[in-house]
């Protein structure tokens, strides 16, 4: 999780977010304005980030962007790669410490779990990490549910039959926003990566969702039940053991 993503042949890369079970494969999500269209080929390392050869991972099963779920999701289906399901990429030691963990425990989602947030009250302020293509391993705290943004800028591609000039207007409803802490959260190429919140002393991980765009100095997280909902998955799809 965290490596960077794109379509092949195109410059523009997102992030691995989740594993999940698809029967008796595995894929991943991502969000679907980085990978855009149905039976794609997607490659790892994007395109914009590597010129070797042989970087097909998988073909892209299902998308859903939709503002009134509301929902900006892809399904990957992994083809001919082993995968680390609970593992994210290479963390930078620096990186490790900033984001709140010990260097001989860096943070890990073996053993995790998915938690829809029913009272945001008691998460409000807490600690969540993510691990993205463009700004790593990074830490921000919970600070607002409910956020309505609206699309102003994009440099990828969306669906087939989505047109940019629709999207003007597109309002995304019911997301959470996550506070930058010391650093950025995210920026762009981070799309698609998980959102964890650090539950307890042994930081123990629980996915709450996915990092979709920037608002100011905030980061905006689509709920992980809308995500799995439109996806058509279930919580105990996602991978959380090896």
């Amino acid at each position: 999780m965290g490596c960077s993503i794109g379509v092949e042949n195109c410059i523009y890369a997102g992030t691995i977010g989740p594993f999940v079970r698809l029967g008796a494969d595995v894929g991943f999500i991502t969000c679907a304005h980085v990978v855009g269209f149905l039976n794609k080929t997607v490659v790892q390392p994007a395109d914009g980030d590597s010129y070797e050869t042989g970087r097909a991972c998988g073909t892209v099963l299902d998308v859903q962007f939709d503002p009134g779920k509301p929902v900006d999701a892809a399904l990957i289906k992994v083809n001919n790669r082993d995968v680390a399901p609970t593992d994210f990429t290479w963390l930078n030691p620096n990186e490790v410490l900033n984001a709140g963990f010990d260097l001989t425990k860096p943070p890990s989602f073996l053993g995790g779990s998915v938690r829809m947030i029913t009272d945001f009250s008691e998460v409000q302020g807490k600690r969540v990490i993510k691990c993205g293509k463009a700004t790593g391993l990074t830490k921000g705290s919970l600070a607002l549910n409910g956020t309505m943004i609206k699309i102003e800028d994009c440099y990828l591609p969306f669906p087939e039959g989505i047109t940019w000039n629709e999207l003007n207007g597109v309002v995304m409803k019911n997301q959470y926003q996550v506070e930058n802490n010391r650093y950025p959260f995210s920026t762009f190429g981070d799309s698609g990566a998980g959102v964890y919140l650090v539950e307890n002393e042994h930081n123990n991980l629980s996915l709450i969702g996915i990092n979709i765009g920037l608002l100011n100095n905030y980061s905006i997280v689509t709920p992980i039940g809308f995500v799995l909902e439109s996806l058509r998955l279930q919580p105990e799809d996602v991978i959380a053991d090896n």
